[in-house]
């Protein structure tokens, strides 16, 4: 029997799980030919039913037959079947159950041990039964010479094979892998072979980080700015197919223009978290419900305790729709009233990008028919859900003044999808986009913790790296409460003060602060978006926890381009002040005066919410700020007509100006009735707002 099916990980030729600190990284492609042996590559023992299996893999460039090959956990021993082989490169599965196997997987085994209809493996003696709380998995050759082994849990093996403790057991439903690192798989006859950051559930897609280039046309898009127009005339474009993956959905506006869609024909397929954390809405399921009562296909992702199935991801936490093979929207904002908020209305701080190309709307759509996939154990039909709804929210009221325009931008583009958590750890996908950060880097996130576990932050710390080599970093947190408890030690003030104070001591310019989201008119800064260099974005659903990286179902786009790139960096920007209100400038009234005579400017009536930092004064209007200061003296040589500009500015950069218009008339000219005040009086009020002003500064300064 030539068991050729190509494995998992073969389909996933960049994938890589990295380790803990100090363990190197995997998988990739198995081209090891120093390796002429077999390898147990995957493990999966404390299963909710009666599926575990095997994973054994052939590293070498060659094919080996696996006759009186042997597989034992020294209760029970299994022999692989007379005509068995494994071509290079790749695997056989053998699974207790091969029906279940199916089932969960969509694949085929290669053998079985119990129930199912694969080959069967022989029994050499004994029952082979993997136990859940520690065991073992030893692979012979046909000489019984020990070629590997997996040890794990309370197991007390000492033998050829493996070396030191045990491997950790893992939580039910896991998977245990085994590291890659460069394209060969780590075998140190350890447990540090194992130990990997990534969590694998059975079932799980293997998606490849894929590059795709094209010229077409994209749209940024920032909330709460107009967010809900840029997002329902991308739904009312629809022709034919919307795929939607979301992790809430309670935005009525969105759920009728869905609705609209859904009646002018346009096949609606949603995959909707069945469980997020607080439980699901009731307007959600009202949405959802009604939008399946008109005929679309909507499917939630669930655990099914009763069948032993757990989800493939801890949380669907994506937030993106394909539209009609043509159109990818992703975006870091749930379709919910504060994430894409009417016109004039509050919301959250998200980002969202539409990329126009087929070939990328393809690949997306393949990501989600795979996770929508009516044969998947975990995608459970709405109409055959039991979900009891809680109570609303509520959303944030108040009123917002847009900034940022919905922008669409021509050009060329490179984009990278990131897939969660297939290979949200990839060398090359969030990692290597903060590694290629040359002159700065500008992080806006929800919410990042200070480390992973027992791992540190791997993200955090590259962005930190990044500083280290004279990289310009900012890094831009939520402040709403529940991220900055100072009962908790993982938050975002706690990831501040640690940033902070890496960079003060080690003295590289990077810099962490709290959002101001009061002074921005905002909810919260719910984004979760990088800018390098200005010249490459990520737009993403990917909070910077170990969760959302290592175990739900995330999506974002790693964008080449510079207009793109710029208009989110300048998004950052404005984000990244802490008063954003302008200054009220006050130039005076009108007024004429002869010539030569010392004339006296006052910006005495000039005022801002904080203060004023600098003033400055353009006679005549040119661009060019002769003047500085509060009040200021100037003398006009020649009769005439002067524009004379005053510019205030505060602390932020937020600036306003104002205008006064001077006649000047010859010295022999009677004075003009209403002309300014003389010089000795307007100089004691210049003294006094100097003062004044010089006070409110100190004051404010203090209380900073």
């Amino acid at each position: 029997m030539d068991c050729r099916r190509r494995s998992a990980y073969i389909a996933v030729l960049a994938t890589v799980i990295v380790a803990l600190p100090g363990v190197a990284a995997g998988p990739a492609v198995w081209t090891d030919s120093s390796n002429s042996s077999l390898l147990v590559a995957e493990v999966y023992y404390n299963s909710l039913v009666a599926n575990e299996y095997v994973v054994i893999l052939n590293p070498a460039d060659a094919e080996i037959a696996l006759a009186n090959w042997t597989l034992t956990d020294l209760e029970g021993t299994l022999a692989f079947p007379p005509d068995a082989s494994v071509a290079a490169g790749q695997q056989v599965v053998i699974a207790q159950n091969s029906s279940l196997y199916r089932r969960d997987t969509l694949e085929s085994a290669d053998f079985r041990y119990a129930g199912g209809d694969a080959p069967a493996m022989v029994a050499r003696g004994g029952t082979f039964a993997l136990n859940n709380e520690g065991d073992e998995v030893i692979l012979r050759n046909p000489q019984g010479d020990v070629i590997d082994a997996f040890i794990y849990g309370d197991s007390d093996y000492a033998g050829p094979g493996w070396g030191g403790p045990p491997a950790k057991v893992l939580a039910k439903g896991r998977v245990a892998h085994r590291i890659d690192s460069g394209g060969i798989l780590q075998d140190t006859d350890s447990s540090s072979d194992w130990h990997c950051i990534r969590t694998h559930v059975i079932g799980q897609s293997a998606h490849p980080l894929t590059v795709f280039e094209f010229d077409g046309v994209a749209q940024g898009i920032i909330s709460p700015d107009s967010a809900s127009d840029a997002l329902s005339g991308i739904i009312d474009s629809a022709e034919d197919s919307i795929f939607l993956s979301i992790y809430e959905f309670t935005d009525t506006t969105l759920g009728g223009r869905l609705l609209e869609a859904v009646h002018r024909g346009v096949d609606v397929k949603i995959l909707a978290e069945g469980s997020p954390v607080s439980g699901m809405e009731q307007a959600e399921l009202s949405i959802l419900r009604g939008l399946s009562d008109s005929g679309a296909s909507v499917r939630l992702l669930l655990d099914n305790s009763s069948l032993g199935v757990k989800a493939r991801y801890r949380y669907d936490h994506s937030k993106y729709a394909v539209i009609d093979n043509r159109t990818v929207v992703v975006s870091s904002e749930n379709w919910v009233r504060n994430g894409f908020p009417p016109n004039g209305a509050t919301g959250n701080r998200g980002w969202s990008v539409r990329m126009d190309n087929r070939e990328l709307s393809n690949f997306m759509a393949g990501v989600f028919l795979e996770d929508w996939n009516p044969a998947r154990m975990d995608s459970v039909d709405l109409t055959r859900s039991s979900i009891s709804p809680v109570s609303d929210d509520g959303e944030a009221e108040g009123g917002f003044v847009r900034e940022f325009a919905q922008q669409p931008f021509t050009g060329h583009f490179r984009v990278t999808p990131v897939i969660g958590p297939d290979n949200s750890l990839h060398p090359d996908a969030v990692i290597g986009l903060i590694k290629s950060a040359r002159s700065h880097l500008r992080i806006e996130q929800f919410y990042v913790s200070k480390s992973w576990g027992a791992s540190p932050n791997l993200f955090l710390e590259e962005a930190v790296n990044a500083a280290r080599r004279g990289v310009d970093v900012r890094i831009l947190l939520d402040s709403s409460w529940y991220n900055v408890d100072e009962s908790e030690t993982m938050d975002n003030d706690d990831t501040v003060a640690y940033v902070n104070e890496v960079a003060a001591r080690e003295g590289i310019p990077i810099t962490a602060k709290l959002g101001n989201s009061a002074s921005h008119d905002l909810v919260k800064f719910h984004n979760k978006g990088i800018i390098v260099d200005g010249e490459r974005v990520l737009v993403s659903s990917i909070n910077w926890n170990l969760n959302s990286v290592t175990e739900n179902r995330e999506v974002g786009l790693i964008v080449e381009n510079r207009e793109l790139a710029s208009f989110f960096d300048a998004a950052f920007g404005y984000d990244w002040k802490d008063d954003v209100t302008p200054p009220f400038a006050d130039a005076g009234e009108d007024f004429a005066v002869q010539q030569g005579i010392e004339v006296y400017f006052s910006a005495a009536s000039s005022r801002d919410d904080v203060g004023i930092e600098r003033y400055s004064w353009d006679i005549g209007g040119d661009g060019s700020y002769e003047l500085n200061g509060s009040v200021a003296s100037w003398r006009f040589p020649a009769p005439g007509e002067y524009f004379v500009v005053l510019r205030v500015e505060d602390a932020w950069g937020n600036a306003a100006q104002d205008c006064v218009n001077v006649t000047v008339i010859r010295t022999n000219e009677p004075p003009v009735p209403g002309g300014p005040p003389m010089p000795w009086v307007l100089a004691p009020i210049g003294v006094l707002a100097t003062v004044s002003i010089v006070l409110a500064i100190a004051i404010r300064r203090r209380k900073r």
